[in-house]
């Protein structure tokens, strides 16, 4: 009897689509982080939305992030970015 072969399809926005699988990440919080929005922008491009709405929605996540305490998205003081300080 043959053996069959599963393969797994991914959904639009999957982490595992983004993420590298068994990386050493640096800073493992802003890569998460990234690769969140990244699958959340791919879930709503999927459902063909407007790309000012996609922008728009990202821009709001990012700002919220930076709001939470210990935030280690871009632009908060312990996650380095672009928004960081020296």
């Amino acid at each position: 009897m043959a053996q069959q072969v599963v393969q797994r399809v991914e959904p639009p926005g999957s982490a595992r689509l983004v993420m590298v699988s068994g990386a050493v990440l640096l800073r493992p919080e802003e890569a998460v982080f990234e690769a969140m929005l990244a699958g959340w922008r791919a879930q709503q491009q999927s459902r063909m939305l407007a790309a000012s709405t996609v922008d728009g929605r990202e821009r709001l996540g990012r700002r919220f992030a930076g709001l939470l305490p210990g935030a280690a998205g871009p632009g908060s003081a312990g996650g380095g970015g672009a928004g960081a300080g020296p």
